[in-house]
């Protein structure tokens, strides 16, 4: 059963230039999906126009059956944790995670309980009388979490949440979020760049472009599978070349690239014509540099290296372009190269611009 529910939604900051043009999107109750996308995609303009910081010039924003598009941001019983953590430096924790309730004149006995409680759940609990600065980000985070939840919202929007956490705090509080979020069985719409950061939190990725969705899908699909030429290149498919259909038969296609016969994978849904142009793409982990020809394979130059601890990453040269592998494999820049990728991991998409009837 849907629960948020975007309907043709049309936002932007300047009426004549949208940035969000017919945008349609449901999110199912307790799901957490992620908007996934570079800079200036589209993600937060989404987010903002769900919290209504953003006014939809048409279209439509319904939560639990109602209509929110016209509502103003404090009626609409969201819960927002930034980028920026925004907690009240002159506040102690206590009083910022207090702050919801007592705008909405909860008693004093029962925002103490809930304050409490939320401080337990994001495992903050005892820090109630410390300032903002005496905490570190992840302590801080927590705290923007605690605060968003202690209100018990239809809804958490997060933006950016753990971008100004180093790595190993990023990792860790990606586990947090997923839990509390399962146990609360809360509905999270959650804006990323990050990719690991959305295979890992989400239910579901929208891998957004330019204000359009580019693909949705549960995380093995985007990863594995990606439907536009776009979301292979976002999802590190760093390598790909042309080729022409030469065979189509269920999920295995027969591909010509010059003068290579190679097998590869195609996701989509319809048929590809014989002799049309394709885009195959492959990422530089999938593949490997054998020094004898075979199946799948494509002759190669070494050109550089650069090591990178349990990996090493090869540039080579081919009839078909330049590559980039990555193995834990060590190579002379003197051997005999080929890269060689299994079917499966060799993605085939149709060209951009190609229409199917």
């Amino acid at each position: 059963m849907s629960f948020l529910k975007l309907e043709n939604v049309v936002a932007g900051y300047e009426k004549k230039h949208p940035i969000l043009t017919g945008f349609n999107l449901t999110i199912a109750q307790g799901e957490l999906v992620s908007l996934l996308g570079p800079s200036g995609c589209g993600k937060t303009t989404t987010l903002r126009t769900v919290a209504g910081f953003l006014q939809a010039t048409e279209g439509r924003i319904l939560i639990g059956g109602q209509d929110y598009t016209r509502r103003p941001p404090h009626k609409r019983n969201i819960g927002l944790v930034f980028q920026n953590y925004a907690l009240f430096p002159h506040l102690n924790v206590f009083r910022n995670v207090a702050f919801g309730l007592r705008m909405r004149r909860r008693p004093r006995a029962e925002i103490r309980e809930r304050v409490l409680t939320a401080l337990e759940r994001v495992g903050m609990a005892g820090f109630e009388e410390r300032l903002p600065a005496q905490l570190s980000g992840g302590q801080q985070q927590r705290v923007a979490l605690a605060r968003a939840i202690v209100i018990e919202p239809d809804l958490l929007l997060l933006d950016e949440p753990l971008s100004n956490l180093d790595a190993k705090l990023r990792v860790e509080m990606r586990a947090e979020l997923r839990r509390l979020q399962k146990d609360l069985g809360i509905t999270m719409l959650y804006v990323t760049h990050d990719q690991a950061e959305a295979l890992s939190l989400s239910d579901r990725i929208v891998v957004m472009n330019s204000g359009q969705i580019e693909q949705i899908g549960v995380p093995r699909e985007i990863y594995n599978r990606p439907q536009t030429a776009f979301v292979a290149r976002f999802m590190g498919f760093d390598n790909h070349f042309a080729a022409q259909v030469s065979a189509h038969k269920g999920e295995r296609v027969t591909v010509q690239a010059g003068a290579l016969t190679l097998e590869a994978t195609y996701g989509g849904t319809e048929t590809l014509r014989v002799g049309e142009t394709v885009d195959v793409f492959f990422r530089p982990t999938q593949a490997r540099l054998p020094h004898q020809d075979g199946p799948n394979t494509i002759p190669a130059t070494f050109e550089f290296l650069t090591f990178q601890g349990d990996t090493v990453q090869y540039f080579v040269e081919t009839a078909l372009g330049r590559f980039n592998v990555i193995t834990p494999e060590e190579l002379a820049s003197t051997d005999t190269l080929h890269v060689s990728i299994a079917p499966e991991r060799l993605i085939v998409i149709p060209h951009e611009g190609t229409t199917h009837v």
